[in-house]
């Protein structure tokens, strides 16, 4: 593997490491791009792919060891297309970039023009991650999203304990205590969070709810954290227990 100031990596399979190093790149960058050629760059063999693509990754039907990074191929790995752009151009290669039938809908015809042409239809690049995020969002982007057929486990919720646990937050999120905007139903705008993840076998009872906003619930699934945990769940025992004792 070489590199040229870490701005590409070149996958070369030379000293038996097999495909290893290049799963490795391809799972922490799911988002880049490769380019793949003979081990002698050749001009009239590159060809560009996302690197989403199933055709570069496993499974596949191959029974070699390393099936992507042998055979005399390597692998040109990068963050940025135009750095593969610029190994490929420094190698020859001189046409429209060649994508896998698979890849096509990753990429923009913008991508492949020289730099100094881009910034005059464009001006100047500013190098932000934002501006970055937006090139990739602008590429994966789809204005008819293919549909995705997904079996899930859920789990059954009482919608009498919802509305419970949303009623008895009385207005305002249990972890935050902001109240919910006036203009809105805080039945509709409060989630009923379960405070020991029902995953984890918790139960959908009265004692183990809360009403919280939409930003403290998403942050409880996200950023669990074991004292506010505790300190919800006395919450929660506490208020069924006041409200038993008035029956």
């Amino acid at each position: 593997m070489t590199g040229r100031d870490n701005i590409y990596r070149e996958f070369r399979n030379e000293n038996g490491e097999g495909d290893a190093p290049y799963l490795a790149w391809m799972a922490e960058h799911p988002e880049g791009f490769v380019l793949q050629t003979r081990k002698k760059p050749d001009p009239g063999y590159m060809i560009f792919h996302s690197a989403r693509c199933k055709s570069i990754r496993p499974p596949t039907r191959s029974n070699k060891p390393s099936p992507f990074t042998a055979e005399g191929f390597i692998k040109i790995c990068s963050e940025e297309i135009g750095d593969l752009l610029d190994f490929a151009r420094a190698h020859g290669f001189n046409d429209e970039p060649v994508q896998r039938n698979c890849c096509k809908r990753f990429f923009d015809p913008m991508m492949f023009l020289d730099s100094a042409v881009l910034a005059e239809v464009t001006g100047p690049r500013p190098r932000s991650l934002l501006f970055d995020l937006s090139m990739k969002a602008k590429i994966a982007g789809r204005e008819c999203p293919d549909v995705i057929e997904e079996r899930r486990r859920t789990y059954q919720r009482s919608e009498e304990v919802a509305s419970y646990a949303k009623a008895a937050a009385e207005g305002k999120c249990v972890v935050c205590d902001e109240p919910v905007p006036q203009d809105l139903d805080p039945m509709q705008f409060l989630d009923c969070h379960h405070i020991i993840f029902l995953r984890d076998s918790g139960p959908d009872t009265r004692e183990n709810v809360v009403g919280v906003c939409p930003n403290c619930h998403r942050r409880l699934h996200v950023s669990p954290d074991d004292q506010l945990v505790g300190r919800l769940l006395r919450t929660a025992k506490e208020r069924a227990a006041e409200l038993d004792r008035q029956d």
